[in-house]
């Protein structure tokens, strides 16, 4: 039992054991099993919510896809299926509709978010995996950094470019707005803005 009082009660128990974990470390696997039950009670009503997961792939492959269900109730109301080989991770609703489907790069980065009925937000990254891009229909947005990996430069359509100035503690100091405007930011001893 996590919390309980005169208003209402909530029961979480373990019971599941992540596919992933259990197929490379066992052990590790029964150690730190998930939180797959859950049980509220306020008054007299009481929800009941359940996680399942399965392992659809070849368990000396490396490659997997795992599929969660979240169960209230005795209803399933959401499905997520991750695709490990692809790195993609897909949200469906009850009846197995993409709600959303996210797409990862091979440091698990996001690279694309796809709602069901909406256009696609791109991002991309540098070297460094810093977010050097993001476009979403006809809105975009860049990134820029400086030497010593502060942003110095936010760029759109809209507002132009906005560059960063920064002082000796790394702190920002200047903002030089798309308009050509400056903001000055001025710090006391304790690095708080006065």
């Amino acid at each position: 039992v996590l919390s309980g009082s005169s208003q209402g009660r909530v029961e979480l128990r373990p019971g599941a054991r992540h596919p992933l974990l259990e197929l490379a470390m066992p052990v590790q696997a029964e150690m730190w099993p998930m939180w797959s039950r859950q049980s509220s009670t306020k008054h007299s009503i009481t929800n009941h919510m359940a996680t399942t997961y399965t392992l659809i792939g070849d368990a000396a492959a490396n490659q997997h896809t795992v599929h969660c269900h979240l169960w209230v109730n005795g209803s399933k109301v959401l499905g997520i299926e991750y695709d490990q080989g692809r790195g993609k991770q897909t949200i469906y609703d009850r009846e197995q509709a993409p709600i959303l489907t996210v797409t990862y790069n091979t440091h698990g980065l996001p690279t694309s978010w796809k709602p069901a009925n909406s256009k696609t937000v791109n991002i991309t990254y540098d070297r460094f995996n810093r977010m050097e891009s993001w476009k979403w229909g006809v809105q975009s947005e860049s990134y820029s950094y400086d030497r010593h990996g502060l942003l110095s430069e936010v760029k759109t359509k809209l507002d132009g470019t906005v560059r960063y100035t920064y002082n000796d503690l790394n702190l920002v100091s200047q903002i030089t707005l798309g308009s050509g405007r400056k903001v000055s930011l001025v710090y006391d001893s304790h690095a708080g803005l006065r």
